[in-house]
């Protein structure tokens, strides 16, 4: 058994490091991804369907993840800002009932978006058709401003509303994480999903023009889906905020970005120099000396010039 002693009471993400310490000793696989999303501040969409309601969300892990308990009606968790030629990371994974989860991009409005999703296995609804195991990639189009319905989702029959780019008979495995990668790129974007490693699809699709808008998670007629460790690797790090742990001592918390990050510090705008102010770090709050003058601060990441 590990002890590790401390002078004060650690907050949610200074425990959050403990236990990903402790993991990392032990040869456990990552709790949670070095440079992760908060996820608290995304929008849930929700769309009329024949398997309940609309998704209970629940966040977890600092934020850095989502779990929805009950199986629901169509639903996306979208990210409150809109991205054009970045590359997003994510991650997805499922408990042991049927059902799908995806993930949406480029979406505009609730008619019009991209949506990589994930069946388990064949399904015959009565109202709303068949759907086959495996990945579908598809386009919603609905036309005159309607919402799409819980036919366009589950088969998608009219092409008119919906065009199916790509499938496969891939299904996914319970219990089982795996991680999608999804690249913007000038007149095509890439979609590759891993496991451990190991490709299970990679997809390119060619475009007149750019993807952009909102993205964020889908699931429907799913109970037990656990999604999120989302990382974009194209940003710059963003620091969101310097506290105050004490005399002399204070935290500064970042998002976006890769780790390792490294910390810096001057005190004049009028330098051109930065000093390092603590070690490299894959996390994305450090402890930091406060000191007199003023200290302005940056985060460097791999491949950025701040």
């Amino acid at each position: 058994m590990e002890w590790l002693v401390y002078d004060r009471v650690l907050n949610v993400q200074e425990r959050l490091e403990v236990e990903e310490y402790l993991r990392q000793r032990a040869g456990i696989a990552p709790y949670f991804a070095p440079g992760s999303l908060d996820l608290s501040t995304w929008q849930p969409v929700s769309y009329p369907g024949a398997s309940g309601g609309a998704a209970g969300w629940a966040g977890n892990l600092a934020q850095r993840e989502v779990t929805a308990p009950a199986a629901s009606a169509p639903s996306l968790l979208l990210a409150p800002l809109t991205t054009s030629e970045q590359v997003i990371r994510a991650s997805l994974g499922a408990g042991t009932t049927p059902g799908f989860m995806g993930f949406a991009f480029g979406y505009q409005d609730r008619g019009h978006f991209y949506l990589f999703d994930w069946n388990r296995q064949a399904t015959n609804h009565p109202d709303d058709g068949s759907a086959a195991a495996g990945m579908r990639l598809r386009e919603f189009h609905v036309p005159g401003g309607q919402d799409p319905d819980s036919q366009d989702f589950w088969s998608s029959p009219n092409p008119e509303r919906v065009t199916t780019l790509l499938t496969n008979t891939v299904p996914w495995k319970p219990g089982v994480d795996d991680d999608l990668t999804l690249r913007l790129l000038p007149g095509r974007f890439e979609l590759e999903v891993s496991e451990g490693g190991l490709s299970l699809v990679s997809w390119s699709v060619p475009l007149a023009g750019p993807v952009a808008g909102q993205f964020g998670f889908y699931l429907n007629d799913l109970a037990n889906a656990r999604l999120g460790q989302v990382v974009l690797p194209g940003e710059a790090p963003f620091i969101t905020e310097v506290g105050r742990l004490g005399e002399g001592r204070g935290a500064l918390t970042w998002v976006n970005g890769l780790p390792p990050f490294v910390l810096q510090y001057r005190t004049n705008l009028l330098s051109d120099e930065w000093l390092d102010l603590a070690p490299a770090t894959m996390n994305l709050t450090h402890e930091i000396p406060l000191a007199e003058p003023v200290q302005f601060l940056r985060v460097q990441s791999s491949g950025f010039s701040p």
